[in-house]
């Protein structure tokens, strides 16, 4: 019936060596007669039971059940073979307090879905000795008697195999003979497997002894050549849904308050279970995503910037990798956003004056932010078209209204003040933007609605009307949209005009002003001591004696110190 081939089992260990509990074993075991494993008591003696019952899995090689390969079943067939093949009888009994021996018993038939009848129970029950205890408690009975139930609960569905692990090990002397003459009764016509340590019993009542240390079969009393091989066939494992049913009510009656507890704290688990499920699974981004589109608003700015002393903030540049992440993160496309400079100042247009008399036009555009158009949902509602050529720009309708009110500087110096949006979009005047030539070819429509009265009366009826304004509509104005525009826009560089804007922080918050770019031969006093230098390495400045004074009191007093040693 069984044979095993060249079967290992190994046990990984996270912390020390691998433990082998089985080493190449190779055994062939027939169809009845009661066998005895003995192994050395802690070496692992319920390894080789938990193989043959489906309850763990082969490191490597074959167990043949009637020549079926059971180490390549999946759970469901692992389920049925031991519902078909074996009944387990275990040292500490695991029977169910709860219910009485007839409920017992009449599990392992309800789970091959088979009626039960009570006549077969009752004859088993006299044959094994428990005459009349059929509606007992499992808590009113002895040990023997327990381990009996345990061996009705395995003989009722009628295995081909009894695996029995230490049966006697929680009983008295009389109680254990009880139980190896009755086990030895049913080898006549089943195959009992007792795992054991006790080499005594095995001597009395064994048909055959296999003994085994370290893992290896040392000693194998009545081996076989050959096996009879019987059809293989399961059935499945399934509990009846009345029956299922049945026993969950005797549970919630015999133990409620246990139940009680048991689901109350499961359901707890469940909570927090999804709760920490919910927060690994968060993902902030696309939460902001979802939101932007749920309120059908696709034009957001993202920004990098750096934090630093007393609260001030910096822009920081956005990388092609920073891009690209937000792009893979978002699934949207990106429209950089680029401020240029041009001569050291911002790159910009050139405006009529502003007398500021009406407060919907006192805003002024010191810059402007230059935005490529990679996804024209950011131009919304457009009056005119979108920009297609690098010298072709759309503008938001304040700006419109700005250059109607105070007039824009042509690339002829001229003053044009248009007089409406079409005519804007219309004329295709050639607009002065540093050394650049740019065309409005569209603006965008933005709701004015709120400030339809400031725009007609000059005069703002309240503070929160006028921040609102200044905060979310004039400040659109400064966005420029173009296509092309950033890679060829005609940036020029000066380095003084760039260098008189620049300022240096020394300690004290003192700063330096009017810097310049060394131009030709210059003398300085450094730690070489006076020399004539035509150039800088990077980071190195050159500062006057005069500029050194105003920082330091001390700066003569030490400057005299230095050219007596020089």
């Amino acid at each position: 019936m069984i044979e095993l081939k060249n079967v290992n089992k190994i046990y990984k260990s996270k912390k020390g060596s691998d433990t082998k509990a089985l080493n190449n074993i190779n055994l062939k075991i027939g169809n009845k007669g009661m066998l005895f494993i003995v192994v050395k008591s802690g070496s692992g003696k319920s390894t080789l039971l938990n193989l043959l019952g489906g309850l763990d899995s082969i490191t490597s090689g074959e167990i043949l059940i009637n020549n079926k390969n059971i180490g390549k079943f999946t759970k469901e067939q692992y389920d049925s073979y031991r519902n078909t093949y074996i009944g387990f009888i275990f040292q500490e009994f695991n029977i169910l307090e709860q219910y009485n021996v007839y409920e017992n018993i009449e599990l392992s038939v309800k789970l091959q879905n088979h009626k039960v009848e009570k006549r077969v129970i009752d004859n088993l029950l006299n044959k094994l000795g428990l005459n009349d205890l059929g509606n007992r408690k499992i808590n009113e009975l002895s040990g023997g008697q327990k381990q009996r139930v345990a061996i009705a609960r395995a003989l009722i569905k009628n295995p081909k195999i009894i695996l029995a692990d230490e049966p006697t090990g929680n009983l008295d002397k009389n109680s254990s003979e009880q139980i190896f003459n009755i086990l030895k009764d049913i080898s006549k016509e089943q195959l009992v497997i007792v795992i054991s340590h006790d080499m005594e019993s095995a001597q009395k009542y064994a048909d055959r002894i296999i003994k085994i240390e370290d893992g290896e079969i040392v000693e194998d009393t009545k081996s076989l050549d050959k096996l009879e091989i019987e059809p293989f066939e399961l059935k499945k494992s399934k509990l009846p849904f009345t029956y299922a049913l049945k026993m969950s009510l005797t549970n919630f009656k015999t133990k409620p308050f246990k139940l009680f507890m048991t689901i109350l704290l499961t359901s707890i688990s469940l909570i927090f279970m999804g709760f920490a499920v919910n927060c690994a699974l968060f993902d902030n981004t696309m939460l902001v995503v979802n939101t932007m589109e749920n309120n059908n608003n696709y034009n957001y700015t993202i920004k990098n910037s750096e934090f630093g002393n007393m609260g001030s903030i910096s822009p920081l540049e956005l990388t092609k990798v920073d891009i690209e992440n937000v792009k893979k993160m978002t699934n949207t496309e990106v429209n950089p956003i680029y401020l240029l400079y041009d001569n050291g100042e911002d790159l910009k247009f050139e405006f009529g004056e502003n007398n500021k008399k009406n407060e919907f036009y006192k805003f002024e555009f010191y810059n402007f932010n230059y935005v490529e158009v990679n996804d024209s949902k950011i131009l919304g509602e457009l009056m005119g078209q979108e920009p297609n050529k690098n010298n072709e720009i759309v503008v938001h309708q304040y700006f419109a209204d700005y250059i109607m009110n105070f007039g824009i500087m042509t690339v002829d110096n001229n003053l044009y003040i248009p007089t409406s949006y079409n005519d804007i979009i219309n004329s295709k005047k050639e607009l002065k933007l540093g050394e650049n030539k740019v065309i409005i070819v569209g603006i965008i429509k933005d709701d004015d609605s709120l400030y339809a009265k400031v725009k007609e009366t000059g005069t703002f009826d309240s503070d929160k009307l006028k921040n609102n304004f200044f905060m979310n509509y004039t400040n659109k104005g400064s966005y420029i949209y173009t296509k092309g525009f950033i890679k060829d826009a005609i940036l020029r560089t000066n380095k003084n005009s760039f260098l008189n804007k620049v300022t240096i922080l020394f300690k004290n918050n003192n700063f330096a002003n009017n810097i310049n770019a060394l131009n030709g031969k210059i003398n300085i006093i450094s730690k070489f001591g006076i020399q004539d230098i035509s150039s800088l390495n990077k980071k190195e400045i050159i500062l006057s004696i005069e500029e050194l004074k105003n920082f330091d009191n001390n700066f003569n007093l030490e400057f005299n110190k230095y050219l007596e040693l020089h």
